[in-house]
């Protein structure tokens, strides 16, 4: 009752607290007999939701978050929007990566994808349920903000808005704004037409042992995540 809210809250965060400490102790004991008998790097691939309650980062060499973060609000249209939900990003997440001793470990964004639906980056991960979503709109002192109702099965498909999400994350890496951002790995990456129609995340590889069409779209997106993974290796860019 304590756990499922059936019962006080105190007793229910006293709970909580308990056996989240207790789950600590266990993942550091892991890591120390995964130290025993490997010598790379470790890490944890946690959610984009909840990688801010790992307690036990510094028993690791890296910060790995699943990273279907929301970039703006349904309806908010300015080019500068998706720049600045990666810096907000950037910064909470610089934030879990710096240790108790000022350490900043280095972070991978794994699972970096996105659908091909128009609204993508607001909610990256749906693509067939329905949500109410804060919406851009004029609001006077005091109210709350608008929302809308969205079916994603029936929303259009923009899937050059995954391309200006990777064409974002790589300007504010360019610029600066995320110092601890050491690799990513794109969701989902496949070289048979197919796919497109299976999977919603499918980015479109060319491949020259196939006939497959690649679209313009995801041809922009590697080419911005082309251009992220040199900036990240310190690498020249070519002129834009």
């Amino acid at each position: 009752r304590a756990v499922t809210g059936g019962g006080d809250r105190d007793a229910m965060r006293a709970v909580l607290t308990d056996r989240a400490a207790a789950m600590e102790r266990r993942w550091r004991l892991l890591i120390e007999e995964v130290r025993a008998i490997y010598d790379g790097p470790i890490s944890l691939g946690a959610n984009f939701d909840s990688y801010q309650y790992v307690g036990f980062w510094d028993a690791l060499d890296a910060v790995g978050v699943t990273s279907y973060f929301p970039l703006r609000r349904w309806k908010d249209e300015d080019p500068a929007s998706l720049r600045a939900g990666w810096r907000d990003v950037a910064d909470r997440l610089q934030i879990a990566a710096t240790t108790d001793v000022g350490e900043v470990l280095p972070v991978y964004l794994l699972e970096l994808g996105y659908t091909r639906k128009a609204g993508c980056t607001v909610r990256p991960w749906s693509y067939s349920r329905v949500e109410v979503l804060e919406t851009v709109g004029d609001v006077g002192p005091g109210e709350a903000p608008p929302h809308t109702c969205v079916h994603w099965a029936s929303q259009p498909e923009d899937a050059g808005e995954r391309a200006r999400a990777i064409e974002a994350l790589a300007d504010v890496v360019q610029a600066g704004d995320f110092d601890a951002l050491r690799g990513f790995s794109l969701w989902k990456l496949t070289t048979r037409d197919y796919h497109r129609r299976d999977e919603q995340f499918a980015i479109l590889l060319p491949a020259e042992h196939r006939d497959n069409t690649p679209d313009p779209d995801d041809v922009a997106l590697l080419e911005h995540a082309a251009r992220l993974g040199r900036l990240l290796r310190g690498g020249p860019l070519p002129a834009r």
